[in-house]
């Protein structure tokens, strides 16, 4: 008897929960609309972190892993020819921070699937520039 109420209670619910659904997927395909704006503007990084917005909600939307790969790998790099023109005006601490930014991305991306490879020396390099950036602060803080 306590499920002929409870059924009830269900089907009364059943058109807020379409809502609801559907109101989730027009803002998945806004973030993907949102996505696809960035990439072709060139912000692979926004657009990359729009496609795993899309992919956190909608883990099996394959237009959406396909964008993020596509992008992710074109952000990573950049990231890392960005790195590389900070180290070289000796901006170390800035370098690191956009380590950070793109082990942010990488995590991110794995989270929903999508590993965002970077080159084989890449701890390496990391670690170098911690390790710059420590002397440039320890260099500054001396003076």
């Amino acid at each position: 008897m306590v499920l002929i109420p409870l059924t009830r209670h269900l089907r009364r619910l059943m058109p807020l929960f379409l809502i609801l659904l559907a109101a989730g997927c027009a803002s998945s395909e806004k973030l993907l609309e949102k996505a696809i704006e960035s990439e072709e503007s060139g912000d692979y990084v926004r657009a990359a972190r729009y496609y795993v917005s899309v992919l956190e909600k909608e883990s099996d939307w394959e237009d959406a892993r396909q964008g993020l790969m596509r992008v992710g790998t074109i952000a990573v790099d950049n990231m890392l020819d960005k790195a590389n023109e900070q180290e070289e005006r000796g901006e170390f601490d800035e370098a690191i921070t956009t380590l950070d930014e793109l082990d942010d991305l990488r995590f991110d991306a794995l989270a929903v699937g999508v590993t965002l490879s970077v080159p084989e020396d890449y701890d390496s390099y990391r670690e170098r520039l911690s390790e710059a950036a420590i002397v440039s602060l320890m260099r500054r803080a001396e003076r």
